[in-house]
């Protein structure tokens, strides 16, 4: 089941990250590519997991296609991806499971958008929870207070949030309420605040015929150069417009629609 998660597929010849507040996988579809991080590079791969605690790294390639996950941590997908790196920064996937993907996923792109979604989800799937056992899964995923404060900013996140509005509705001081916010999810308020803005902005756009800027103004950007700076530090990417040129297969509404 993919929730609250982010899945596409795109082309590219190098992209930087700056800005990752969840679990990310890149697997290509057509070549090898490196990944660099902290002036270290993994050359010749088919494929990556990263940590979410490590924001900032690169990969470039040929022209090459990639399918491309971003998990929550809070989501069972998420789980596992902390289970597996075991508190790894990078965990490098080889030629293998790229050619599952291919062979046994995702053998034709021209594929409608149901049926790459519905592949993708299965892919995941397998790669994620077939050798990871139950018991590494945790039951409990978040403080109570940390559910309270994304829930309070999923509803909105319309609005101008404010650090101390989501430090009065768990009761805790403002200082208190942005360092267990950290302990708990590894990312800042503003991290995932932003994160929240962009997947609602592109919801918008792809399931409500909203135009990007209507859509950036809602959500709580200032215009579409904020959110293309927004978008690109997040995903390493440009926002090309229209947004469906990049091919979302998940892409969640924050305010309660379902996969």
């Amino acid at each position: 089941m993919i929730d609250n998660n982010i899945i596409f597929i795109t082309s590219f010849t190098s992209a930087v990250i700056n800005l990752q507040c969840c679990y990310q996988i890149v697997i290509s579809i057509d070549h090898p590519f490196e990944c660099t991080i902290n002036d270290h590079v993994n050359s010749n791969i088919h494929g990556f997991i990263i940590n979410k605690r490590q924001p900032y790294h690169a990969f470039a390639a040929k022209e090459t296609r990639v399918l491309v996950g971003y998990f929550e941590e809070e989501t069972t997908l998420g789980n596992a991806i902390k289970s597996k790196l075991d508190g790894k920064v990078i965990l490098s996937l080889n030629k293998e499971v790229s050619k599952n993907l291919i062979n046994n996923f995702l053998p034709n792109l021209d594929d409608s958008i149901q049926t790459l979604k519905q592949n993708a989800v299965l892919f995941f799937d397998s790669l994620l929870l077939s050798d990871t056992p139950n018991s590494k899964l945790r039951t409990e995923f978040i403080d109570p207070r940390i559910a309270t404060i994304i829930k309070y900013i999923s509803e909105n996140i319309k609005r101008k949030i404010t650090l101390k509005k989501m430090a009065a509705e768990v009761y805790l001081s403002v200082d208190r309420t942005r360092h267990l916010f950290l302990e708990e999810t590894g990312t800042t308020l503003r991290q995932y605040i932003l994160w929240k803005r962009v997947q609602q902005t592109v919801y918008k756009v792809l399931n409500e015929n909203w135009t990007l800027s209507e859509a950036c103004i809602l959500c709580g950007f200032n215009d579409i150069s904020h959110f293309s700076r927004v978008f690109k530090n997040m995903f390493g990417i440009a926002p090309k417009h229209p947004l469906n040129s990049i091919i979302f297969l998940s892409m969640p509404d924050i305010y309660g629609a379902k996969d």
